[in-house]
C-alpha cells in the first residue's frame, strides 16, 4: 500500500464523516424547528379557543416566536416570515 492510496482512503473517510456530521446537524435543526412550530400552534389554538382576536393571536405568536428563538438558539426564516405576515390558515385546525 502506497501513500497515494492511503491518502485517497483517508480523503474518502473524511468526506463520509463530513456528510454524517451534516446529517446530524440537519436533524437537530429540524427537531428544533418542529418544536417551535408545535409550541406556536399550541399558543394560537389555545387563544382561539378562548375567543382571542386574530390580532391578539398574531401578537402573541410573534412574541412567543422571538422568545423561543432566543431560548432555543434557532433562527428559522420560514417561521419568521410567517410570523411577520401571519397566515391564520396555517394555525387553524383542519
Amino acid at each position: 500500500m502506497d501513500f497515494n492510496s492511503l491518502d485517497r482512503g483517508l480523503a474518502g473517510l473524511d468526506r463520509s464523516l463530513t456528510s454524517l456530521s451534516r446529517a446530524f446537524k440537519k436533524e437537530k435543526r429540524e427537531k428544533k424547528r418542529k418544536e417551535i412550530l408545535e409550541k406556536l400552534v399550541f399558543v394560537a389554538e389555545s387563544m382561539r379557543k378562548r375567543g382571542a382576536s386574530e390580532a391578539s393571536i398574531r401578537t402573541a405568536v410573534k412574541g412567543m416566536y422571538e422568545y423561543l428563538k432566543v431560548m432555543l438558539g434557532e433562527r428559522w426564516t420560514a417561521i419568521r416570515v410567517w410570523a411577520n405576515h401571519f397566515s391564520p390558515s396555517i394555525l387553524r385546525p383542519v
